[in-house]
């Protein structure tokens, strides 16, 4: 943490970790810069090679408030007015999902309107992903989940003669004879619920984000772990790439 102004190539080659320069810098300050974060009160003379401007987030703005608190040094610059400047290819994605079945897929689908880079990976083939086969599986959806199927603009590409409204159910409590039993004729709604065959939802959900310019698909291929700081999250595949995004 530098509490006034640096000098040139102060963030030169730099590897990993974080520099704080509370004023300015001078000529290339990030030049040739591989995997840091350098954050800046004042201005930088210039960026130098591979070097561009990342924008702070609110979680970025609370750990540098922290950071300058405990060097006690008399920042002139308030936290909310610091600039940040990373590496040109420090992230990856914004957002990196892991698995894409209906869970994974229908958080990319709440994605869309975002604007955010988003990367979808699975061990699957794409073709089990964008064409899942019957396997005699049917979800059972609430009124909640058919309505969050709505808003995220699936429902629609689901074929409706294969829905079958859920009319009554009975809770049993092993041997006992006691039971309970729900009924939609009972109450003001039509059906307690709606069964759907799994993989026309997951079908379903895949036809609506590959319409999503900004989402990409790695198939065939495992998370081997996730690693994650304060500021960025890692996550290396097992074919040895190491993906970078802002969350995991």
């Amino acid at each position: 943490l530098i509490g006034g102004n640096a000098g040139a190539y102060t963030g030169f080659m730099m590897q990993r970790g974080r520099i704080i320069v509370c004023g300015d810098v001078n000529a290339n300050m990030g030049d040739s810069m591989y995997d840091g974060i350098i954050f800046v009160g004042g201005e930088p003379h210039s960026l130098g090679t591979d070097c561009v401007q990342g924008e702070m987030n609110e979680h970025e703005i609370r750990w540098l408030e922290q950071k300058i608190k405990n060097a006690e040094i008399d920042c002139k610059v308030p936290a909310s007015k610091f600039k940040k400047y990373v590496d040109e290819d420090d992230y990856n994605y914004d957002v990196i999902i892991v698995g894409a079945g209906p869970v994974g897929l229908s958080f990319a689908c709440s994605l869309i309107d975002l604007n955010l880079k988003v990367l979808i990976i699975d061990r699957s083939d794409l073709s089990s992903i964008s064409n899942p086969n019957p396997d005699g599986r049917e979800t059972a959806l609430t009124h909640n989940s058919l309505k969050i199927l709505k808003k995220l603009g699936v429902w629609d590409f689901i074929d409706q003669d294969k829905v079958s409204p859920l009319r009554e159910a009975k809770v049993f409590d092993g041997d006992s004879e006691s039971l309970l039993n729900f009924a939609a004729s009972k109450s003001s709604i039509d059906a307690l619920g709606y069964l759907v065959p799994s993989h026309l939802i997951r079908h379903a959900l895949y036809q609506k984000v590959s319409s999503f310019e900004n989402l990409s698909i790695i198939t065939d291929l495992t998370v081997d772990s996730v690693e994650t700081d304060n500021l960025v999250g890692k996550v290396p595949l097992s074919d040895g790439q190491i993906l970078k995004s802002r969350l995991i």
